[in-house]
């Protein structure tokens, strides 16, 4: 039986690394044998995803001549892909596969010796896959179309009671459905309706919790139906996917989350948001309400610097699931210390290890903030503009104007023009917020 292997391109030259699958555990989390892991480094090389690759099955007598022709492809451009991986594989009834699977991009499913087509295969870490031929390839084979299904599944993911397990699958094709509101939402088959009874359900990473049990990886998303979603599935998008550190296609936690959803803000105002992952405060702003934000959140969010913004995230109590709230007053980074930034990153996971993507920008709460919304460092939330700020901000822009029409008015002793005046400024006020927030 050959090596598990990740074979990478650069500068002329074609690099073995022997790898380490972790037994049930998502494939971008085998170990290299130098370190890092698989999915690290296809993001450091600007390859393809993990979870974006096809599952090719060759024979054992092919191997060398596979690894000419990709090192080959890799030599002529950057554009067939710099990275493949080859893995062992054995077959349902644990005997070993007579060839090896190939994990390979779009652009590399070229010039290809012949495969050995479709078939199902179990890998070192427990998962089974189906591989494809390389002249079938569509978007529906690649491994987070696929999903992840591992051999005796439900002894490895321990659900907690109440949450159902789903696989995670790309939200693309739903589009439609869920349109601009993306990582706030996900999309269930209309079959679980019944096991939905809150406004908000918790999302949380089965395999993160059970490596890191200090740390909180969940996050609360408001549900969408659509019957074209399978049963055993749920659409997510990458970003949300990123925020708990889960690759596409995995298995996911889903549980009822408490919390009411203010549907007539979003319908006035929209769902506008980022993610953001929670660092450690400087000692300046201990025990006070405000919250750090790099300068380029500030303008996605379209707020200023001393606006109010609100952090929401998924708070544990007494074994149940709620959406914690809480209003900060926004100021911008300054200059951080290495210390800071060391004790920020102490005890978290390397989110860009576990899905081979940037991380999201780290924001700063201290202690105080992080315990009452039942957060650590590493935990990622929700970052919001507060409405009230907005307006606020609006009436003020123009107040001496309002002053002035109101006083014109009562000057003329009409007191419906008054009022009429007052009314058309506040419309005018909330239409000019709800356009900013969209």
């Amino acid at each position: 039986m050959s090596d598990n292997e990740l074979f990478t391109h650069q500068d002329g030259t074609t690099e073995r690394l022997k790898l380490r699958l972790r037994q049930h555990r998502p494939l971008g989390w085998a170990e290299l044998e130098t370190h890092g892991t698989v999915a690290g480094l296809l993001g450091q090389l600007g390859a393809e995803r993990l979870p974006r690759r096809y599952p090719i099955y060759f024979s054992a007598s092919v191997r060398d001549a596979l690894n000419d022709v990709l090192s080959q492809l890799a030599r002529r451009s950057t554009y067939f892909d710099r990275a493949w991986i080859l893995l062992n594989a054995r077959t349902t009834n644990a005997a070993p596969a007579a060839g090896f699977v190939a994990l390979l991009s779009l652009a590399q499913l070229c010039q290809l010796p012949p495969d050995m087509g479709s078939a199902t295969l179990v890998l070192d870490n427990d998962r089974i896959i189906e591989t494809i031929g390389a002249d079938g390839a569509l978007p529906g084979g690649t491994l987070e179309y696929q999903g992840a299904e591992y051999v005796g599944d439900a002894a490895f993911l321990g659900p907690r009671e109440g949450e159902l397990v789903l696989v995670a699958t790309p939200s693309t094709p739903y589009f439609d459905r869920i349109r601009t509101r993306h990582s706030y939402y996900c999309v269930l088959n209309p079959m679980h309706r019944t096991r939905v009874t809150t406004d908000y359900v918790s999302l949380r990473n089965l395999f993160l919790q059970q490596d890191y049990p200090n740390v909180h990886a969940a996050i609360p998303l408001r549900t969408l139906f659509d019957s074209r979603v399978p049963a055993e599935r749920i659409v997510l998008d990458s970003t949300t996917l990123f925020a708990i550190g889960l690759p596409q296609g995995e298995p996911v936690g889903l549980a009822n989350c408490d919390g009411t959803a203010n549907r007539i803000r979003n319908i006035l105002f929209g769902s506008r948001h980022t993610i953001a992952r929670v660092g450690r405060t400087a000692v300046i702003d201990i025990e006070k309400p405000v919250i750090r934000l790099p300068e380029e959140m500030l303008d996605l969010l379209g707020v200023a610097s001393g606006n109010q913004v609100i952090v929401e995230a998924v708070s544990v109590q007494s074994g149940r699931s709620k959406v914690a709230r809480a209003s900060l007053r926004a100021l911008p980074w300054r200059d951080r210390s290495p210390l800071l930034i060391a004790r920020s990153q102490t005890g978290v996971p390397d989110n860009q290890q576990l899905v081979g993507d940037e991380d999201f920008p780290q924001i700063s709460l201290d202690l105080a903030t992080r315990e009452r919304l039942g957060i650590v460092p590493g935990s990622a939330v929700y970052v919001r503009p507060a409405v009230s700020s907005l307006l606020a901000r609006e009436f003020s822009s123009v107040s001496f104007i309002l002053i002035a029409a109101v006083f014109s008015a009562a000057a003329l002793q009409s007191a419906a023009l008054a009022i009429v005046s007052a009314s058309i400024y506040v419309l005018l006020a909330m239409f000019v917020a709800g356009v900013r927030l969209r």
